[in-house]
């Protein structure tokens, strides 16, 4: 297992995001990170915004997607991670039983 640190966001990149993201963001609305890795851009989010929101990842290594569930529970914050091939996976799956029904 041999990951690079270039796959991290830079901790200046997310608080170049937070200034962008404070005066557009509402209350409890949704953030989607496509990419969410280790969780590092949406964990500095949520320290470093004033706002509440929900977080919504999307993930395709597994590995990457424990290391960001571990550090949520550290951090005590909620967070939905869904790893991407299962997902796709499971809309085949729903798509071929709605195909079946309707046949």
């Amino acid at each position: 297992i041999n990951f690079d640190l270039d796959m991290i966001t830079p901790d200046v990149i997310a608080l170049i995001i937070c200034f962008i993201l404070e005066p557009v963001l509402k209350e409890n609305q949704t953030i989607l990170d496509g990419n969410f890795g280790c969780g590092n851009l949406m964990y500095l989010l949520s320290t470093h915004l004033s706002k509440e929101f929900k977080m919504i990842g999307l993930e395709n290594h597994g590995l990457l997607a424990d290391v960001a569930v571990h550090k949520a529970n550290m951090m005590n914050l909620n967070v939905n991670i869904f790893i991407f091939i299962l997902l796709i996976t499971f809309l085949f799956g729903l798509m071929n039983l709605f195909e079946y029904l309707l046949s």
